[in-house]
C-alpha cells in the first residue's frame, strides 16, 4: 500500500508485522509465518518521474520501456559441465546477428524461437496504442528481408 500525506512526500508499505492487535481494522495480530519464522520481503520498488516526459516520450512512454528493461532482463544461469570453455564457445551458438539493424523504438522483439523444418517463429509488437505517445504510437513498416 501507499500514500501522499503531504506534498513531496510518500509512503510506502511492503509488509507488515505486528504481534499485537494494533486496533487499525485486522482485529488480531498480523503475523504471517513460513517455516517457523516471520515472513520477510524483499523486492525492489521503481519511482518514475514525469518530468523526465518529453513530447517524444511521454510518461506512459517511460512507463512501459522501464517495464520492458525490468521484466524482459537476461536470466544468467549455471551449470555443471566437463566440457572446458573453450569447447563450449565452439560447440554452441552463444549469439545472434541476424538483425541488420535495430528496430525502432516503438517495436519490441516479442519472441523469435524454433519452429517446424528449421524455421524460425518470429513475433513483433507494437507497443504503443494509437495517439497514446507522440510520434511513437505512429504505424511502423519494416523489412522483414
Amino acid at each position: 500500500g501507499g500514500s501522499s500525506l503531504g506534498e513531496g512526500h510518500m509512503e510506502l508499505m511492503v509488509h507488515r508485522r505486528l504481534l499485537h492487535d494494533d486496533a487499525f481494522g485486522v482485529g488480531e495480530p498480523l503475523n504471517e509465518t513460513a517455516f517457523d519464522h516471520g515472513l520477510v520481503v524483499r523486492g525492489t520498488h521503481y519511482l518514475t518521474y514525469s518530468y523526465l516526459a518529453t513530447p517524444e516520450c511521454d510518461f506512459g512512454c517511460l512507463h512501459r520501456r522501464l517495464g520492458e528493461e525490468v521484466m524482459l532482463q537476461p536470466i544468467i544461469s549455471f551449470s555443471k559441465t566437463s566440457m572446458s570453455a573453450y569447447d563450449w564457445k565452439t560447440t554452441f551458438n552463444n549469439k545472434w546477428t541476424g538483425l541488420k539493424s535495430s528496430l525502432p523504438p516503438s517495436v519490441h522483439l516479442l519472441t523469435l524461437e524454433p519452429w517446424t523444418d528449421g524455421s524460425l517463429l518470429l513475433r513483433l509488437e507494437h507497443m504503443f496504442e494509437a495517439e497514446e505517445t507522440s510520434g511513437l504510437s505512429d504505424p511502423v513498416t519494416l523489412n522483414l528481408q
